[in-house]
């Protein structure tokens, strides 16, 4: 019995000699794990998968196995050659978008939210705070976002209780975020033009957002890819 299915692949990773293991999330069934072989060579790579691209994917539907075998894959969209700041951005939000989302069902929100930003990742990535605005859309789509954020100069955030509260009330200051960490926070939650001013505060509001999701998110770790996010683009 075959799949047949449109997905995003949100990692790629080289099995054996020919063949990648491919995580992809599907319009109708969400997250899946698949297996492609003959697809890569050792002097030439026939195929190279990117990341936040649409692709048409027709698979063995096998309940015996999680990890399916693709059977045939096409891209639905132009090649747009190779852009490595684009690939380190994509990766960076497929690798915080993997481990947030633990629910392996289909979500047609989340599979919207990745169809919109394949459209911003071509854009001009260098000036842009589309990587920034996705963690916010993901927050949001994942029931994480406060309900409020009141603007009190006072008031620190709190990554635990995910609000707003009084530092002298609060005895624990590991998880509170300073003034100036309060200040950025509360201007990519409520979605602020500009988020940030420079490239160091987008690469401070990053490191809070995934310390964030760590609380949040059991089992959430900061990726790798954000080390060298900020080395290209900050």
């Amino acid at each position: 019995m075959f799949g047949r299915d449109l997905a995003f692949i949100l990692q790629a990773k080289p099995y054996r000699e020919t063949g990648f293991i491919i995580k992809a999330y599907l319009k109708n069934t969400g997250l899946m794990s698949f297996i492609i072989q003959g697809v890569r060579g050792k002097v030439k790579r026939k195929q190279h998968f990117q990341l936040f691209r649409p692709y048409e994917l027709v698979y063995y539907d096998s309940h015996k196995s999680e990890l399916k075998r693709i059977k045939e894959i096409k891209s639905i969209t132009p090649d747009p050659g190779n852009d490595p700041l684009r690939s380190v951005v994509s990766t960076f939000c497929a690798d915080i978008f993997l481990q947030s989302v633990k629910e392996e069902e289909g979500s047609q929100s989340l599979y919207e939210l990745l169809a919109k930003y394949v459209v911003l990742f071509d854009e001009d990535v260098q000036e842009s705070d589309a990587h920034i605005l996705f963690c916010r859309d993901l927050i949001l789509l994942l029931g994480l976002l406060p309900d409020s954020f009141p603007k009190d100069p006072k008031l620190r955030f709190a990554l635990v209780e995910a609000e707003m509260i009084d530092p002298a009330n609060y005895a624990d200051t590991r998880n509170l975020l300073d003034e100036n960490g309060s200040l950025l926070f509360g201007r990519f939650l409520s979605a602020e033009n500009p988020i940030t001013k420079n490239g160091e505060e987008r690469y401070q509001l990053l490191k809070i957002i995934c310390h964030y999701l760590e609380i949040q998110q059991p089992g959430f770790k900061e990726p790798l890819s954000l080390d060298v996010l900020h080395q290209m683009l900050y």
